[in-house]
């Protein structure tokens, strides 16, 4: 939960810190770390990289094998943020 709400306070105020972003981005698919995440979590996480205009190829894809497995536990407000 740290590391979504930490990149989706850092997007609230528009703050592009890429260093910053590398480093949740890391975090967040070293070991099995994004498979821990609830789907508001994973939906802050991809909110807030799109606000920013971040992009980290292997984060994305964990998260879309994230929502492509688990569709059943997507709420449609989480969906639609992930779009």
């Amino acid at each position: 939960q740290g590391l979504a709400n930490t990149a989706w306070a850092f997007a609230r105020v528009r703050r592009q810190d890429t260093a910053l972003f590398k480093v949740l981005a890391e975090a967040a698919v070293s070991g099995d770390s994004i498979w821990s995440f609830k789907p508001q979590e994973v939906s802050n996480l991809v909110w807030a990289f799109a606000t920013v205009g971040m992009q980290h190829g292997h984060l994305f894809e964990l998260i879309a094998d994230y929502v492509l497995q688990r569709p059943w536990e997507l709420p449609s407000q989480n969906v639609a943020n992930l779009l």
